[in-house]
Order: structure tokens, then C-alpha cells, then sequence
């Protein structure tokens, strides 16, 4: 009795989530194509923003600028968004509209649309097309979005389809979930549901810009307005004819990255619909079925084990189908053997996003907000994120780990704070100016290259009462069975910070060759315990938010890994200094002298009045 209860347990959420699937696919067999006017009605923009785009740019441009669709009724504006290359000149030489946008402290992709949104409007095109730097269009793209409005659309995303299948099992996984996006998404418009806003491809009206003003600035900012156009009763119409073609990352660890950005899209609106919302999760909801069938053959309940057959059948046509739509070669039935380890492991990403925190636009933690000091900088919470930023390495990850690296204090009282791939000749003299101020010790791990470039901070930093540490010559991303390398890139970083007692390797890939090389020249290797997420900050809201986690997730003996390369980096510690103060965590713990630890309690008092 209790193995068919929960036999059942799992098969009911299974069944909706397949229902989902097999229902939409079903309806977008019948889906019917937009016909075409006999001339085109509409003036298009078409907005691209760009953020150090200078190689993907070309190949986008020239999608645009060979659309089949009158020219004349065509505008192409490039947003060169913070740029440190030449994507302004990019866009200048292929002719289009360059809009030169310098703001460091308000970057991101939502801050970008809206300052082109906001310089394209004055031109007045009937419609305004998002597309990404790194996409391509198909010729008759326009031709279909025109089509879409004439229906009555006010807004519409066109079809997304992935430009490497072939890239290995990561590519060809991502290029099948793209099928089955576009599936669901013609079975919702046929059935008259609002489709999903994909981040590129998305097309809206004149008028829907000046009723639902651009004011999406997090992480998925596609998502965040499609909440907003929905809540104003504005459907959002598919332009299945027309086709946008994006590359998928091609390192599975990449994809992981970019997939726990896009999780968040899960919480908008909180958690109370987040188990409907973890539907749209493909890798989740097939890790769920596979886990059903086995648990429920396993159980041995005929009737259970007949209904999730049916369950495993009507999933793998709707893949099928999905399959065929990409293209089924002997090369990628080979990937399919592959493909089952990137589905775990997107699922397991999306599963940790579910269950770690919540992530919305609306609201900051209340206990985050507690433990900042009043001396932190006063951020408006209805704007700040609490997109997941800081986060710990995975429990299999520590074990692994454990024997050969320290990514802990043990026993110690304090938190260490640890900053990587400095020098940088702005910013680390901001992260020495705020440590001074708590006269506490931390340490930097140094790259090379970037030591090479401004070698008196080295001294700076050592005479500040600082530790460094090795963090190689260029930071590269080494491979798993490479020894020469790791070996070389250390050797090079020792010869510029010959003072270097630690070693930490880039991306904390710990592989033989690393540890190894490490061993070879008397380097302790050091991890982490909290990765604070400030590589993935895009404006102070971020940089703040992401502070508060770091110091929601942190305990005694923790180790935070900082970079003091990010432009945000003072923002987080402003944030973070204070809370940790008010705890009682600031101390100098990573291989402190006892003069430091004498020198450093003073410092906690003054700081914790």
C-alpha cells in the first residue's frame, strides 16, 4: 500500500507534465501559418544590443542587411552598451545606426534595451525588433512578423532555433529543447495562450512600448516584462514562419551557467506557482519521469507500471518529433548515447535554483536586510534582485575535494575573504581602501599576465598587510588530463609574485596536472567554501544583492571568493563589510600571524559599535 501511494506520489506530477507536452505539441500540428499581405504594411526597427560583440556582430549584421523586406523600411540600430572593442566601429563600418551607450553604473543587457527603446521611439517605427549580437535571422523574417501584426498582435517572438546542433552532445541537447520550446509555444498560440519571451527575436508594437514602458533590468529581463505585458492584458502572439538561429554554448559547463541565469524566470511571481512553473523546466521534468518509471517498475504494480509505459511513450514522441525537426544524422543519434548526462545535469541546476531560494524582482530578503549594517548604502528594494548570486559548491564537489585542497577554515571564528584574477588598477586600490578601513587581512590571488602589467601592486598589496597567492599566468581553463600546462602557467606566475604561499586554479578546476604542478612547487591549494557571484553582477542592485546572499549563506570558517577585477566590487563590500562586522566574522584567519589576530580585535570592536 504505501509503494503504490507513492508510486502515485510521483506519477501524478509526471502525468501533467507530460500532458503539458503531448496537449501542445497535439494542437501545434494544426497551427496555421500567417499569410502575408500583398505588400509590407509595417516599418520595422531593428535593435541589437551589444556588450564586446566585435566578432559575433559581423555575421548578425549581415543577416539584417540581407532581409528580404523593403530597406527603406528598415532601420538596424546597434546599442555598443559599455564597450571595450570595437563594436562601435563594427557597427559604423556595416552602415547602421551606432548608439554609443557609456554607464558603468547601470549595466546589463535591460538597461541597454531601454536606452535604444528610448532613442529608437523618436524615429517612430510601426514595430521594434530585439536580436541579439550573436544571432542570425532568416531572409523572410520580416515578411512573417508583418504578417503577425496584421493579424492584430501587438507583440510576438519569433521562432528560436540553435546554429550548432553538431556541437557535441551540450549542442545537440540544447538544439532539441529549442525544438520543443517551439512546439509548446505554436500548440500555446493555436489555443490562444500569450508564448513565452525568449530574449532574442521578440517584436513588439508602437504602441505596446508607450502602454508597458521597458523597465525589465534583472538577469531575465525577457521574462520580467512578459509578467508585465500579461498583467496589462497583452497577449504575446508566435511568428512560427519567422526564425531567429543562436549558438548554444558549447562546454556543457557554460550551458550549466547560463541555464542557473534562466532559472530564475521560474520565480516570477514567487513561489506559489512554482510547481506549475517547473513544468517548463525539459530537463527536470525528464529526470522526474525517468525516476517514476524506475521507481514504479521497480515497485512491480502492473496497472502503475502500464501507466507510466504510456507516460515514457507519449514523452519520447513529442521528443521524436522534436528530433526530426532538427535533423536526425548518424552523428547526432551517436550524441544521444552522451545526452542523458547534460539532461542530469541541467536538471540538477535547475533543482538546486528551486529549492535554495527564491528569486524576484518585487522584494529583497528581510533577513538579508538585517544583517547590513546601517553604514551600507541605502538601495531602493523594490528594484534590487534576489536572483541567486552566491552559492556553495555541491556537496559531491567537496568530497571530491576534500583530500587534496582547503576550502575551509575549520574552527575558525572568522570568515576569510579571498579576491582573484587582480591586479586591476582601479578597482584593487578600491578593495585595499575598504580592507584598511576594517584592518582586515585577506587574501589575493594573483594572475600573471595582469601582474606583468602593473607589477608595483604586488608590493602594495604585501605592505597592506596582505597575503598573495598563485592564480597563474593567463587564467586558463585547463584540461582534465593536461600536466605540461598547469605546471608552465605556474612556474610563469611564480616568477612575477615570487611571495605567492597559495595556490588557487582558475574556475576552481581542480584536475591531476593542477594539483600536481601545486604540490611541485610547495603550493597549498585553496578553494572556496562561498562563491560570492560577483562575476555575474551587472549594476549596483545585483552587486548589493548578491553581498546579502554571501552573507545569508556564510558561518564561521567560511572562505568567500571575491574578484577584485569587478567593477561592483566596492558596492559588495560596503554591503558585506558591515554585516560581517556586525557578526563578528572579520578576522584575519587564512594563515594569520599572531600580530594580525591582536592587531585585527581592536578593529572588530570599532567596527560591531
Amino acid at each position: 500500500m504505501l509503494t503504490a501511494v507513492a508510486s502515485l506520489a510521483f506519477l501524478i506530477p509526471a502525468t501533467i507534465a507530460c500532458l503539458y507536452y503531448v496537449a501542445f505539441t497535439l494542437a501545434a500540428r494544426r497551427a496555421r501559418p500567417h499569410r502575408a499581405a500583398s505588400g509590407p504594411t509595417r516599418t520595422f526597427a531593428v535593435l541589437i544590443p551589444a556588450h564586446n560583440e566585435q566578432d559575433a556582430l559581423p555575421a548578425t549584421l549581415r543577416s539584417v542587411l540581407a532581409l528580404d523586406y523593403p530597406p527603406e523600411m528598415v532601420r538596424v540600430y546597434v546599442v555598443a552598451d559599455n564597450c571595450t572593442d570595437r563594436t562601435a566601429d563594427v557597427a559604423a563600418e556595416a552602415g547602421v545606426m551606432c548608439l554609443v551607450r557609456d554607464d558603468p553604473a547601470r549595466r546589463g543587457k535591460g538597461f541597454a534595451l531601454e536606452f535604444g527603446l528610448n532613442a529608437v521611439s523618436a524615429d517612430g517605427p510601426d514595430a521594434v525588433l530585439v536580436l541579439d549580437a550573436d544571432c542570425t535571422l532568416d531572409p523572410c523574417a520580416l515578411w512573417e512578423l508583418d504578417a503577425t501584426f496584421a493579424t492584430g498582435a501587438e507583440a510576438a517572438q519569433l521562432t528560436v532555433r540553435s546554429a550548432n546542433a553538431d556541437a557535441g552532445a551540450t549542442g545537440y541537447v540544447a538544439a532539441v529543447g529549442d525544438a520543443v520550446d517551439g512546439l509548446v509555444a505554436a500548440g500555446r498560440d493555436r489555443l490562444g495562450f500569450s508564448v513565452p519571451l525568449r530574449g532574442t527575436g521578440m517584436a513588439f508594437s508602437r504602441n505596446v512600448l508607450t502602454r508597458v514602458p521597458w523597465v525589465a533590468f534583472s538577469t531575465v529581463e525577457d521574462a520580467e516584462y512578459a509578467v508585465r505585458l500579461r498583467a496589462a492584458g497583452i497577449r504575446i502572439r508566435l511568428a512560427a514562419g519567422a526564425r531567429v538561429f543562436c549558438a548554444a554554448p558549447p562546454q556543457l559547463n557554460e550551458l550549466c551557467r547560463q541555464r542557473r541565469r534562466w532559472r530564475s524566470a521560474l520565480f516570477t511571481g514567487g513561489r506559489a506557482k512554482l510547481p506549475v512553473r517547473a513544468v517548463h523546466s525539459k530537463p527536470l521534468v525528464l529526470v522526474h519521469l525517468f525516476v517514476t518509471a524506475a521507481g514504479v517498475l521497480a515497485a512491480g504494480e502492473p496497472a502503475l507500471v502500464v501507466w507510466a509505459a504510456w507516460l515514457v511513450g507519449l514523452t519520447a514522441a513529442v521528443y521524436l518529433r522534436a528530433m526530426a525537426a532538427v535533423g536526425l544524422t548518424p552523428h547526432r543519434i551517436a550524441l544521444l548515447v552522451i545526452s542523458p548526462v547534460v539532461i542530469a545535469r541541467l536538471a540538477w541546476v535547475t533543482a538546486v535554483g528551486v529549492f535554495r531560494r527564491p528569486a524576484s524582482w518585487d522584494a529583497t530578503s528581510a533577513r538579508a536586510d538585517r544583517l547590513v549594517s546601517t553604514d551600507a548604502p541605502a538601495l531602493d528594494p523594490k528594484s534590487a534582485t534576489d536572483m541567486p548570486f552566491a552559492r556553495r559548491p555541491s556537496r559531491v564537489m567537496r568530497l571530491l575535494h576534500r583530500p587534496f585542497v582547503r576550502s575551509r577554515n575549520e574552527g575558525s571564528p572568522f570568515v576569510s575573504l579571498t579576491f582573484d584574477d587582480g591586479p586591476h588598477p582601479v578597482h584593487t586600490p578600491e578593495v585595499l581602501a575598504r580592507l584598511q578601513r576594517y584592518r582586515i587581512p585577506a587574501t589575493f590571488f594573483l594572475v600573471g599576465k595582469r601582474v606583468a602589467d602593473t607589477p608595483h601592486f604586488v608590493e602594495r598589496i604585501t605592505a597592506a598587510g596582505h597575503t598573495v597567492g598563485n592564480h597563474t599566468f593567463s587564467h586558463p581553463r585547463f584540461g582534465r588530463f593536461g600536466f605540461m600546462e598547469p605546471r608552465l602557467e605556474l612556474e610563469r606566475c611564480r616568477e612575477l609574485v615570487p611571495g605567492a604561499t597559495k595556490f588557487r586554479p582558475p574556475f576552481g578546476l581542480v584536475t591531476p596536472g593542477v594539483w600536481f604542478a601545486a604540490r611541485r612547487l610547495g603550493l597549498p591549494v585553496v578553494t572556496w567554501s562561498v562563491d560570492s557571484g560577483d562575476w555575474q553582477c551587472r549594476n549596483e542592485v545585483e552587486a548589493a544583492a548578491a553581498a546579502r546572499q554571501v552573507l545569508e549563506l556564510v558561518r564561521p570558517g567560511d572562505i568567500v571568493l571575491l574578484h577584485d577585477d569587478r567593477p561592483w566590487i566596492g558596492v559588495i563590500l560596503d554591503v558585506l563589510l558591515p554585516g560581517l562586522a556586525a557578526r563578528g566574522l572579520l578576522g584575519p584567519v587564512l594563515e594569520a600571524t599572531p600580530e594580525q589576530k591582536r592587531a585585527a580585535r581592536p578593529a572588530r570592536a570599532l567596527a560591531s559599535r
